[in-house]
């Protein structure tokens, strides 16, 4: 899919008069689904049956513009082809295991973790996302601070991004940010241990490992900034 993507939306004479469906939107969706379960849920039992639910699930009006991705499928069901009787009936007498297989297959697939895996994991989004880039994004006495740690440790400063949702794959961008300053900050949050959160090495480690998986460059993008 990848692929054929890259062939045909490089060959689009990018311009005001051509309309390329964002496919930036859609990678943001999946680092959504890939950042899911990092989100609290509650755990509702009915039955047998554990259900989950985020506590910030979105209203479904925020997909409407989804539908222009999916290609305006039909949903009629395709008309079985003419074939041998004998076919048709071991066809019907499979009918039932393959529902099985189907109501087997169709559940969603997760990675499972350990609990206090996925605690940490959750603390140190919370940690860099909601706390330490953006109150140095609006403090300038921090981001001095921030500039005299990264003289010392003879590294260039650059600013610490913050989520904006409508950037583009906003979380590598912040997370490469945070990473290139490890040192300055490291300085700069111990100096401040009641205001800004301390990232301990694991911390660290995970913040990396969570970068090399958004970190993705895809061919296709330039263009669809242009069109």
């Amino acid at each position: 899919m990848i692929k054929s993507l890259e062939t045909i939306l490089l060959d689009c004479p990018a311009g005001p008069s051509t309309h390329v469906h964002c496919m930036r939107h859609t990678i943001q969706l999946l680092v959504g689904l890939i950042l899911d379960p990092f989100k609290a849920v509650q755990k509702w039992k009915i039955g047998n049956v554990i259900v989950e639910v985020d506590e910030d699930a979105e209203v479904e009006e925020d997909y409407a513009d989804d539908a222009l991705l999916d290609g305006g499928g039909s949903d009629e069901e395709d008309e079985p082809m003419d074939g041998d009787e004998d076919e048709d009936d071991e066809d019907h007498g499979n009918n039932d295991n393959e529902k099985e297989g189907e109501e087997q297959n169709d559940q969603p697939l997760s990675i499972v973790i350990s609990e206090g895996e996925w605690k940490n994991t959750r603390a140190i989004v919370r940690k860099v996302c909601l706390t330490l880039a953006q109150k140095i994004h609006w403090s300038e006495s921090l981001r001095v601070e921030l500039k005299a740690h990264c003289k010392r440790e003879h590294i260039t400063f650059k600013t610490v991004k913050w989520i904006v949702k409508t950037r583009w794959n906003i979380y590598a961008i912040m997370f490469e940010s945070v990473l290139h300053l490890c040192k300055a900050l490291d300085r700069l949050c111990k100096s401040h241990p009641h205001n800004l959160p301390h990232l301990d090495t694991q911390e660290w480690e995970l913040l990396q490992g969570l970068y090399d998986m958004l970190n993705v460059s895809f061919p296709f993008i330039p263009v669809s900034f242009k069109a």
